[in-house]
């Protein structure tokens, strides 16, 4: 049987800056959840860099059209509907309206909300500060839309803010603007505990 995992989103949801295929989060996660399952894990992804929300629909609709739904999804989105100037309450919809299209299928689903942008001090101020701002307000609109369908949401804002505010020259990659393989591999960390729990295989 195994677990087929599939991940959607953004730059970040296909590990944009990583040197090696094998550093990218969604091949951290299945070969995580392969160790702890002891079943063939099986990779997808449906991600673009540079999506935002609106891209969310095309994703789905490309799995749909692949063959069978994941046993789980895992999208990462958000930063890019912010620098798009997409509108909060939108981009929080589209996302739930994605959610809710993959537990349809059965999928369970774990969502990383925006990120902090705040971190990124390759954007200048006062630009940094708003994006920071929006950000965070997005990232709790999506919480709730996220919620409301069936998902379950991680605020990697929260979580990794903190980390790549202290430990940003080993935390971001060259560009300074996209996560590094270590930066990716803790936003993995955080996402590995509820995928577990949703699919039932105790603690990570």
């Amino acid at each position: 049987a195994g677990i087929h995992l599939m991940v959607f989103g953004d730059s970040t949801a296909t590990g944009y800056g990583c040197g090696h295929a094998d550093e990218v989060p969604g091949a951290l996660l299945a070969r995580s959840l392969a160790g702890l399952s002891g079943a063939p894990t099986r990779l997808s992804t449906k991600a673009i860099v540079g999506a935002t929300s609106k891209g969310l629909a095309g994703q789905v609709d490309a799995m749909l059209v692949a063959g069978p739904p994941p046993d789980a999804a895992v999208i990462m989105i958000g930063a890019n509907d912010v620098t798009t100037l997409n509108g909060i309450g939108p981009s929080a919809r589209r996302l739930g309206a994605a959610v809710r299209r993959l537990r349809s299928t059965g999928s369970e689903v774990v969502v990383g909300t925006c990120p902090d942008l705040g971190v990124i001090t390759a954007l200048p101020q006062p630009l940094r500060f708003t994006a920071r701002s929006i950000g965070l307000r997005l990232a709790r609109a999506q919480a709730g839309a996220v919620r409301a369908a069936g998902g379950v949401p991680v605020s990697l804002a929260n979580l990794l803010g903190p980390h790549f505010r202290s430990e940003g020259h080993r935390l971001f990659a060259d560009d300074r603007y996209h996560p590094s393989a270590a930066g990716y591999a803790l936003a993995a960390e955080q996402l590995l505990p509820p995928l577990c729990h949703a699919l039932d295989l105790g603690h990570a």
